[in-house]
């Protein structure tokens, strides 16, 4: 049976696009967190850290520091 696609998102603050971060994704679960950079409480990346398991595929969204750059890492869960 292969894996799920598992896609985790943050946000941090309430009036940004999370669903923008994902776009063109195919993805059986999303997980999510709306926080800061400073604050390092993420149930959302906790729950999606418990949920996944071996052969899962876990979809990222990364802003990296400079503007209008950004990319979506594909990573291989093994447990």
């Amino acid at each position: 049976m292969a894996g799920q696609r598992i896609g985790y998102v943050r946000v941090s603050t309430l009036d940004q696009n999370e669903k923008r971060q994902l776009e063109g994704q195919v993805l059986d679960r999303v997980f999510m967190d709306k926080a800061s950079g400073r604050d390092t409480t993420r149930p959302g990346l906790t729950e999606m850290l418990r949920f996944a398991r071996d052969g899962d595929t876990v979809v990222v969204h990364s802003r990296t520091g400079s503007p209008g750059t950004s990319m979506t890492c594909v990573l291989l869960f093994n447990a």
